[in-house]
C-alpha cells in the first residue's frame, strides 16, 4: 500500500469529503489499519490515505474503504455501513474485546467528534427479516441511488461473510454471520462460534455520527466573535448564517474557561513624604481582572 497525494484524487459520483455533506446514499472514504485478529485503527475520514482495500480485505489490512450513509438512528445520528469487510480472519471475541460487538458500540473520538462504532444486527433466524443486514444490504436502494443488494456496492459475495451482534436463541456461544456462506446462494444466515478465526469471518463496521454538530460564536457589543488563539476575531455584525456558524464557529468553548494568571503592575512613586518614606500606587482594571485572589508587594 502507498500513500496517495490529494491532488491525484478522483471522487466517486456519490462521494463526499465532509460529514456535513452526508445524506442517504452518499459515501465517505476512511482508512483502516490492523494487526492479525485485533481491532485496528480508523483514521482519515473524508480523506484519501492509501489505496483501497481489496473486496476480500486482509487479515492485516492497511488501506482505504467507503462508509456508505444508509439512515438515521433513533437518536438522529447518521448511520453508515462499511462497503466491504475491512478485515477477515478475526473472531467475534476479538471484536467484543474491542467494544464494537455490544449493542451500544464503542466511542472512537479520534475519528471525529462523538463517533460510535458497532456491528450490524443479523436476524435470529433466516426467517427473521427485521434486522440491519436485510434492511440495508439486501433490500434498500438508498433513496434510489443504488440497486438493492448490489454486490458491486456491498461486496457481500466475495468469499467472506460478516460477523453480526445477533445471538441465535439457545446458542450463547454462537453469533450470526451474514453474506457469503458456502452452499448458500444469497445473503446466507449461519451461526458461528465466537472464537472462530478463519478467512471467511469478517469485520464490517457500522459508524454512527452525530448529525447535529454544535458551533458557537460570542455576541459582544453587536458583533459576533470567536477566539482565535490569541485574540478575538469579529466574524459578523449581523446574525450569521448556518454556513458561517458551521465554518467559522468555535466547537470547543473550554478555551474560554477562566484560568489562574499571574501579572505584574508597574507602580509610580507618588509619596510626597519627603525623606521619611515613599508611597507607591497603581491602577487595577477590575473589568479585566474580575477576581483577585492575592496581592503582594515587593
Amino acid at each position: 500500500m502507498t500513500e496517495i497525494g490529494q491532488s491525484s484524487r478522483i471522487l466517486h459520483p456519490d462521494e463526499v469529503t465532509d460529514i456535513l455533506d452526508l445524506e442517504i446514499g452518499k459515501r465517505i472514504r476512511c482508512n483502516y489499519q490492523a494487526s492479525a485478529n485485533q481491532i485496528g485503527t480508523l483514521s482519515g475520514l473524508g480523506g484519501m490515505t492509501k489505496d483501497f482495500l481489496p473486496p476480500v480485505s486482509s487479515a492485516t489490512p492497511d488501506g482505504d474503504f467507503y462508509f456508505i450513509c444508509v439512515d438515521k438512528d433513533h437518536l438522529g445520528r447518521w448511520k453508515l455501513i462499511a462497503d466491504r469487510n475491512i478485515q477477515h480472519s478475526i473472531s467475534w471475541d476479538a471484536l467484543n474485546s474491542g467494544g464494537v460487538a455490544s449493542g451500544s458500540g464503542v466511542l472512537i473520538e479520534n475519528l471525529t467528534q462523538g463517533a460510535t462504532l458497532r456491528l450490524l444486527t443479523g436476524g435470529i433466524s433466516s426467517a427473521d427479516k427485521d434486522n440491519e443486514w436485510d434492511k440495508y444490504i439486501v433490500n434498500s436502494t438508498l433513496n434510489n441511488t443504488i440497486v438493492a443488494g448490489d454486490n458491486d456496492v456491498w461486496n457481500w459475495n466475495v468469499g467472506v461473510n460478516t460477523w453480526t451482534s445477533t445471538t441465535i436463541s439457545g446458542t450463547p456461544a454462537n453469533r450470526v454471520v451474514r453474506g457469503y456462506i458456502t452452499g448458500v446462494s444469497e445473503h446466507g444466515h449461519n451461526p458461528s462460534n465466537v472464537t472462530t478465526v478463519s478467512t471467511p469471518k469478517g469485520f464490517r463496521p457500522v459508524l454512527l455520527l452525530d448529525a447535529n454538530i454544535n458551533k458557537s460564536l460570542i455576541l459582544f457589543n453587536g458583533e459576533y466573535k470567536k477566539w482565535n488563539d490569541t485574540l478575538w476575531e469579529t466574524i459578523s455584525t449581523t446574525l450569521p448564517s448556518e454556513d458561517i456558524f458551521i465554518n467559522e464557529g468555535m466547537d470547543d468553548l473550554s478555551v474560554l474557561d477562566r484560568r489562574e494568571t499571574t501579572f505584574v503592575l508597574d507602580m509610580n512613586d507618588s509619596s510626597g513624604l519627603g525623606e521619611e518614606g515613599k508611597l507607591f500606587k497603581a491602577k487595577v482594571d477590575l473589568k479585566k481582572y474580575i477576581e483577585i485572589t492575592s496581592l503582594s508587594v515587593k
